[in-house]
């Protein structure tokens, strides 16, 4: 199944038969610095700042079974071209083409919702910053 169809959510809904939606934030512990979104941040995972991804994911649930139906990953602050100036800002903009993670204009002067940035591409997406 491809994440980025709908056909199979709908079919998940069918089969759960949710009794709730579930939102939840999760952190992925990383070493290193090759994983999108990854940063020095606060995980309630650790219980600590720490290096991690955070995910935030949707989930058909009922008493006895859930099924994630969507998933999203948060991109900090230090992944936003538009937060820092010169170099820096190449830098960053060079890392997230590298992980596939297309530039969102106006981002850090939207409210901040860096997570739309990550799994898919929403309108104002600059195609040439990356892709999927």
């Amino acid at each position: 199944m491809r994440w980025c169809g709908g056909g199979w959510r709908a079919r998940a809904v069918q089969v759960v038969s949710p009794e709730a939606l579930v939102l939840d934030d999760t952190g992925h512990l990383k070493d290193g610095n090759a994983s999108p979104g990854r940063a020095r941040q606060y995980t309630g995972t650790a219980g600590k700042v720490t290096n991690c991804q955070i995910a935030v994911s949707v989930h058909a649930v009922t008493d006895t079974c859930s099924a994630a139906l969507n998933w999203r990953l948060f991109l900090p602050q230090s992944w936003d071209d538009e937060c820092a100036i010169g170099a820096e800002a190449e830098r960053i903009a060079a890392r997230r083409r590298r992980c596939g993670i297309p530039r969102i204009r106006g981002i850090a002067r939207n409210g901040g919702r860096r997570w739309r940035c990550s799994t898919n591409s929403p309108a104002g997406a600059d195609s040439a910053g990356g892709g999927r």
